[in-house]
């Protein structure tokens, strides 16, 4: 049998009820907006030399792989978060079956139908959102190019926090996320119906409005220093059996945290002082955690326990409720009223007593 063809379609989210609204755009069609769609398109191809074809219109447009294409292994999920807009996105795999969509091809009258086939995500999702270089690997790269402060930058972590808070805004049904380095995770409530639970609508769509919410956020922050090339992201929705599960797996993203803070400040520390990074990793081969501590403190002055918590602990951004008693008018009875706002903070979310305090999160 001869290599399916992969077709990438995205939507725009929103961009007829609101974004359009939103930026007056011309109606029934706004040639200004038509063009940017199609200078997307080009970039794109621009940067995917495996897209041979793309067809557009409104506010969708549609990528045609050639038939023999290895991009990203053929895997889906990678296929459709290499997004740098806000839109939902479809992978199409004519005449198979590939993970979370199966189109049929039937030739009935010269038309082409496909009929699609949801795959639904199970209860307590987590999805994971990572942010990465301009292929989703290569933050390296992004990083070098936009001379981030090594071991940490603080206004790219203040840019990624930014781009989370916005997420949680947009989007109801995320109670709690957790972001470190160029990473975030977005956890759903356990009964979410959003997009009736498709996963690779949830991720695409929550996916592009970071990456979106980066660049129009970038000028914020970066105050001093132009936006390069645009970044992009890849993610993945993730289904957890259990609470237990769900917050082992939030512990593991923590304790890396501080393993990777650790190594890196020892890593930067030695670079600066002159040794090569070859002399370096060697340098920390086989060190446990307290001899990176000792070499802190005693070669370059640092108390590894003093740097900022959002270094050594990520950035935890989540909703509670709080309740407000007022007082009625001429009366002597009061009212309670319970709001939910939307709060960050640097904690220890390893330890169950975090939670205990927040009870309302995984409610």
């Amino acid at each position: 049998m001869p290599p399916n063809l992969i077709v990438v379609r995205i939507d725009g989210r929103n961009f007829c009820s609101k974004f359009s609204e939103v930026h007056e755009f011309e109606k029934p069609n706004d040639e200004k907006a038509l063009n940017l769609m199609n200078q997307c398109a080009m970039a794109v191809l621009e940067e995917y030399p495996d897209i041979v074809f793309s067809y557009g219109y409104s506010d969708e447009y549609s990528f045609v792989l050639k038939k023999t294409s290895k991009f990203y292994q053929r895997r889906s999920r990678m296929l459709e978060n290499k997004t740098e807009m806000n839109f939902s996105i479809n992978s199409l795999v004519l005449t198979t079956m590939i993970v979370l969509h199966c189109f049929v091809k039937e030739l009935v009258f010269s038309r082409l139908r496909l009929r699609i086939f949801w795959e639904k995500i199970l209860e307590c999702t987590c999805l994971s959102c990572k942010r990465a270089g301009i292929d989703g690997c290569h933050f390296h790269r992004f990083s070098d190019v936009h001379e981030f402060n090594k071991p940490n930058d603080k206004q790219a972590l203040d840019l990624m926090n930014l781009c989370g808070l916005a997420v949680l805004e947009e989007f109801q049904d995320i109670v709690f996320s957790y972001g470190v380095s160029d990473e975030y995770s977005f956890v759903l409530k356990k009964d979410s119906q959003l997009y009736q639970r498709q996963a690779s609508k949830i991720v695409s769509a929550i996916v592009s409005f970071f990456s979106s919410v980066y660049v129009m956020k970038w000028k914020e922050i970066f105050q001093n220093k132009d936006l390069k090339y645009p970044p992009s992201f890849d993610g993945r929705a993730v289904c957890y059996p259990s609470t237990d599960i769900l917050l082992d797996y939030l512990a593991w993203r923590q304790v890396d945290c501080h393993i990777n803070n650790q190594y890196n400040t020892c890593f930067w520390s030695l670079v600066k002082s002159g040794k090569s990074k070859n002399e370096a990793q060697n340098h920390l081969k086989g060190t446990q955690a307290r001899e990176k501590n000792e070499l802190l403190l005693k070669e370059f002055g640092i108390d590894y326990n003093t740097l900022p918590l959002m270094f050594r602990q990520g950035s935890s951004i989540f909703r509670v409720k709080i309740e407000n008693t007022s007082m009625l008018e001429n009366d002597a009875s009061s009212i309670v009223k319970t709001e939910t706002k939307i709060i960050m903070e640097y904690c220890n979310i390893i330890e169950l007593s975090f939670w205990e305090a927040y009870p309302s999160i995984l409610d």
